[in-house]
């Protein structure tokens, strides 16, 4: 038996590992990750996914986005950038751990999937404040397709 889940890991920790992104925030460094997300999460449960959104129920989906968030801290324009590339990291991961699974179903995983960047919108809070250790992630949206309408 293949270990896919294994192997997408493997193939896809240096990219997501290296993804520590470097920004001055006014005079000094400010050194955060691109992505928080464990890849053996992402290896074994994205293949799972988009085997259900590419096979049975394929017709019911009009696109897939993956959206970055970030938290409070910076300014606007780097949090833009940096949940872009946190949405970007997790989605190359997603689609590198489902090729390896089944080259098809990436494929069509891929023609629906869209990434895209909230920066510090929708930030998530506690009782005390912005959770910034929660707001710092990324999100899967599906968009359904209309009743009745065909697939393109």
């Amino acid at each position: 038996m293949v270990d896919f889940a294994g192997d997408a890991t493997r193939q896809v920790r240096q990219e997501i590992d290296a993804g520590i992104a470097d920004f001055f925030l006014g005079d000094r460094l400010l050194q955060r990750r691109i992505v928080f997300v464990p890849l053996q999460y992402v290896a074994e449960v994205m293949p799972v996914y988009a085997g259900a959104i590419c096979g049975s129920i394929r017709d019911r989906i009009e696109s897939i986005i993956v959206e970055g968030h970030t938290d409070d801290l910076g300014d606007d324009a780097v949090n833009l950038k940096l949940s872009q590339e946190r949405a970007l990291a997790v989605m190359v991961a997603g689609i590198r751990a489902i090729e390896l699974s089944d080259p098809h179903t990436a494929r069509c995983f891929q023609s629906l999937s869209s990434v895209s960047g909230r920066g510090k919108q929708d930030l998530l809070y506690t009782e005390r404040g912005v959770n910034r250790d929660q707001s710092r992630r990324v999100v899967l949206k599906m968009r359904l397709r209309t009743p009745g309408s065909s697939v393109s």
